[in-house]
């Protein structure tokens, strides 16, 4: 694949369709950057995504990009993550985006 051809990430509001998405990418992530044998059922019954989408729609949003290696391109966030986290000595590393601050 050239670089003219690859595809495009696109960034738009979140839609109520893309919950179920957001959900199992939410449980599988958090699950496997904590190790858990299952990391689909991280977080039990607890319902994050729809919760917070509920809460203020116009605050959401996803990522879209098509194709193969998002799996690959996520370990590899994870794992600069834990780096960062182990270089300076961090016992924990949290990071989050608000798009909805003022």
């Amino acid at each position: 694949m050239s670089p003219d051809d690859s595809p495009e990430l696109a960034i738009r509001p979140m839609q109520e369709a893309d919950l179920p998405a957001a959900d199992r990418i939410c449980r599988v992530a958090f699950g496997t950057f904590v190790g858990i044998p299952q990391p689909e059922t991280f977080f039990g019954d607890a319902d994050y995504c729809q919760t917070r989408f509920r809460s203020d729609p116009s605050a959401s949003f996803v990522a879209v990009l098509p194709g193969a290696g998002a799996t690959q391109r996520f370990e590899g966030l994870l794992a600069a993550c834990e780096a960062f986290a182990a270089e300076r000595g961090l016992e924990r590393l949290e990071v989050g985006a608000n798009t909805a601050r003022t």
